[in-house]
């Protein structure tokens, strides 16, 4: 092709586009249950794999999304997909990277519920991927979620997941730093200096 042609979609069938979002969130969520298995065995439960109703409901969305686009207008599902597929795989890649990466950096010290007191091994981490962001894990588990839903080829999804992305962790974010301050006072101000990224998009 020349240097004008525009780029040509990678060809993926339907049937290869759902696999792969199945196996992604079976990866993601056996791999959660697995690292809080490793570093914080006494919080294991069933709630370590995050399989809460809302997200189980938006997930659902995404896929009955995939599944009237293909059975509606399957041209243009095709099309979509081909064109989506593989910046969508490249952001569930990326984003279960730095997510897995954080979660493994910090230890014992990550929890998936938000820790009011200090507890044996309980640090505040501000090397590795948390010196680039103060929450990595969380934007890393928002290009995941944006990621599988542009490999399902899913317009609707893909902003419906990253606004709620953005909604919840607006919220969260302030309320977890608030008992990071009042955990770890002066450490955390002078951590927060250092790092003004949240790592979250368009959340401070």
């Amino acid at each position: 092709p020349s240097p004008t042609s525009p780029p040509v979609a990678m060809p993926v069938s339907l049937g290869a586009s759902f696999s792969c979002f199945a196996a992604a969130l079976g990866f993601f969520h056996a791999s959660e249950l697995a690292l809080v298995a490793w570093h914080n065995g006494d919080n294991l439960s069933l709630d370590s794999a995050l399989l809460q109703r809302p997200y189980l409901l938006a997930m659902a969305g995404g896929a009955a999304e995939f599944v009237l686009g293909a059975a509606l207008f399957p041209g243009a599902k095709r099309s979509m997909v081909s064109h989506a597929f593989t910046a969508g795989a490249t952001l569930v890649v990326f984003g279960e990277a730095v997510r897995k990466g954080a979660m493994a950096w910090a230890g014992r010290a990550f929890t998936h519920d938000i820790k009011t007191h200090r507890r044996d091994g309980h640090a505040l981490v501000t090397s590795g991927p948390y010196a680039v962001c103060r929450h990595p894990g969380y934007g890393g588990w928002s290009l995941w979620a944006v990621g599988t839903q542009l490999m399902l080829g899913n317009p609707v999804g893909a902003v419906a997941f990253a606004e709620a992305a953005r909604r919840f962790f607006a919220e969260r974010i302030p309320y977890e730093e608030r008992t990071l301050e009042h955990l770890f006072g002066d450490a955390w101000h002078e951590y927060k200096r250092r790092v003004p990224w949240s790592g979250v998009p368009f959340v401070r």
